[in-house]
């Protein structure tokens, strides 16, 4: 689908999607995915999904729309800095021990959870 949008510089893209256009918040998406996903396929997490980095690659771009000032850099150089720490603070949440479920562990009174009984010994 050919908008008037495609022929937009990322910047003016930028000032337009912080007025609520969705189109253009889509043109940026359509072409910052590639980025995106190249950069999700770097992390292989136990217990997270490809598509959940992708997911918080979109939230760093969002952050990236928002924040983004041209006096200080490109905006792709500006979003892809924001990608790559948005997914690298979630890769360090699911890394983290404290985000482990508890469903991990065994209860109490489960029988694999049973202390073996001590036999006599020396």
């Amino acid at each position: 689908m050919t908008t008037k949008l495609q022929h937009e510089s990322d910047e003016t893209l930028v000032r337009i999607a912080r007025t609520g256009d969705n189109a253009a918040f889509s043109e940026l998406m359509l072409r910052t995915m590639p980025m995106i996903r190249r950069k999700a396929g770097q992390y292989h997490l136990p217990g997270m999904e490809a598509e959940d980095i992708v997911q918080e690659g979109l939230v760093g771009l969002l952050k990236a729309i928002r924040l983004y000032d041209p006096a200080i850099s490109s905006f792709s150089t500006f979003a892809s800095l924001c990608v790559s720490t948005n997914m690298a603070t979630a890769a360090k949440a699911a890394l983290s021990t404290k985000s482990r479920p508890l469903m991990d562990y065994a209860p109490l009174d489960h029988p694999d959870a049973s202390i073996p009984e001590r036999t006599a010994g020396p």
